[in-house]
């Protein structure tokens, strides 16, 4: 028969290598790091009593201190716990910590975050118990209490606070109780663990202040803080380009943590180029965007933890329809996922670029009746309202030039929300130009405001020309040109007249 006291110290030993794996899973430090090595006498656990497990979930958890099963009372003031993180916590049916048999079996846990494999004689059958599922709250904190003694699967199971967390903590094992020479009796029933996260920060800007008509081009920059933690293995942006718009080219950079989006001209980012490919496609519009960072690039990131990447996408507007806003709602950042198999990091509340479009209706002022009277063949030029010069002309050249035609009807196809103005350079045949520049404010699809007034139209109307101002007078006309008609006309009979009686007088001398 074996000595109790060998026996104890077996499992003791065994107890002590438990409580290392711990660290190790828990922290990702060196076995070194573990808790007092001090030989704890297993053999007076007690098997009536019950513990309880209290998870913490902070971002990156930089301590400093070991993780010994205790609580940790200082030295987290600058991490930042995570409310809404799900763990399932299930016992290991067939480990018997009471026993040497069952040390043996924990010994053969270490490295492995699950019960595969386990034990590798094939001798014993471990199983899994139903999961207990608990949230973290209130500062981090998910506690499970009056739990039989044995060993237990932790295991992250998903993310519902928005913590932009980039990988699931790796699945661990914990022995309730815990090994612990603070403890009288060398065990401590109420356990605490930390599993680290990474995490980051995800920003996704329009940048459209020099684009105002369909053809311009406008920039989307995604922006991802880099993971402090492990190395990133793979990471990829993914994007889905709104059809109103065309790829027309995207690059990367990094740049410091508190660099603003977009970055500013004077801050100078290092170059990292992903690689591209697109997936569905719109007609022979590239609309799914990746852009994978591999190698050299991962490389380069891993080299700048804490500091932001930044992709930028240029794209053309190609159109206006619908509601008129251009936006991207889609993009993902995906840290070590290769295969988009667990939740991606999504940035909040993306910003749109709004666009509107509206008609010019023409028509004559002085048409008689209800009906106004359409007038085809007009021509007019729309600017920018900051293209108008103090001396009342406009800078440049126009945003668009339109002609009236089927009703009098000229389309605007496409402008950025803001104030433009409407100028007419060729009014229809036979009418005077409008000299006028209507102001217009665009502030939808179809919807425009003139005068504080919000209407659908621009409606200009147009003046008859004047003979004599805006056309020549019209020789032989009126009055005096029938007067001239008629002493013309009697001047030539006279003539005839006193023509044929000199002829007569003339033959009768003869």
């Amino acid at each position: 028969m074996q000595n109790p006291t060998v026996r104890r110290r077996v499992a003791g030993l065994f107890s002590l290598l438990l409580a290392a794996i711990m660290t190790l899973a828990v922290f990702g430090m060196s076995p070194a790091l573990a808790a007092d090595t001090t030989e704890v006498a297993s053999g007076n656990i007690n098997a009536s009593q019950k513990g309880s497990l209290t998870i913490h979930k902070y971002a990156e958890p930089k301590t400093g201190n070991d993780n010994d099963g205790r609580e940790i009372t200082g030295g987290l003031p600058k991490n930042t716990a995570l409310d809404g993180v799900t763990f399932d916590v299930q016992k290991v049916e067939g480990i018997d910590i009471a026993t040497d048999a069952g040390w043996k079996l924990i010994k053969e846990l270490v490295g492995k975050t699950s019960i595969d494999g386990v034990p590798a004689d094939g001798t014993t059958q471990l199983t899994l118990g139903s999961a207990k599922s608990v949230t973290t709250a209130n500062g981090g904190k998910a506690m499970l209490t009056g739990l039989d003694l044995g060993v237990y699967l932790v295991t992250e199971t998903g993310d519902e606070g928005g913590n932009n967390i980039t990988s699931k903590a790796a699945p661990f094992f914990v022995t309730i109780p815990f090994p612990d020479a603070k403890e009288a009796s060398g065990w401590n029933y109420d356990v605490h663990v930390y599993p680290k996260n990474s995490v980051t920060s995800a920003e996704k800007v329009v940048e459209d202040t020099d684009a105002v008509k369909v053809g311009d081009q406008l920039k989307w920059h995604v922006s991802f803080m880099i993971p402090e933690g492990d190395d990133l293995k793979s990471f990829e942006i993914t994007d889905k380009l709104d059809p109103k718009t065309e790829y027309v080219s995207a690059t990367a950079q990094i740049v410091p943590a508190g660099t603003t989006i977009p970055v500013p001209d004077n801050v100078t980012g290092t170059s990292v180029k992903p690689t591209l490919t697109w997936g569905e496609y719109s007609g022979t519009t590239k609309q799914d965007l990746s852009a994978k960072f591999e190698e050299d690039a991962l490389t380069t990131l891993n080299a700048n933890k804490g500091e932001k990447v930044v992709l930028t996408i240029v794209v053309e507007v190609k159109k206006i329809e619908g509601d008129g806003e251009i936006t991207n709602p889609d993009a993902q950042g995906w840290f070590n996922d290769p295969n988009h198999s667990s939740t991606s990091v999504t940035p909040e509340k993306p910003e749109t670029s709004s666009w509107g479009k509206f008609q010019i209706f023409k028509y004559a002022s002085n048409d008689k009746g209800a009906t106004k009277l359409a007038l085809d063949g007009a021509v007019f030029d729309i600017y920018a309202e900051a293209a108008l010069q103090e001396d009342g002309t406009f800078s440049g050249d126009p945003l668009y030039t339109v002609t009236t035609a089927n009703g009098g009807l000229a389309q605007v196809d496409g402008l950025k929300f803001g104030t433009y103005y409407v100028v007419e350079t060729q009014a229809p045949a036979g009418y005077e130009i409008n000299k006028t520049k209507t102001k217009v404010e665009v502030i939808g699809v179809n919807k425009i405001k003139i005068n504080d007034k919000e209407g659908t139209l621009v409606e200009i109307e147009n003046k008859k020309a004047t003979p004599g101002t805006d056309l020549p007078e019209l020789p032989l006309t009126g009055a005096s040109g029938t007067l001239l008609l008629t002493l013309g006309g009697a001047a030539l009979i006279a003539l005839a007249v006193g023509t044929f009686f000199v002829g007569a007088r003339n033959k009768s001398r003869d």
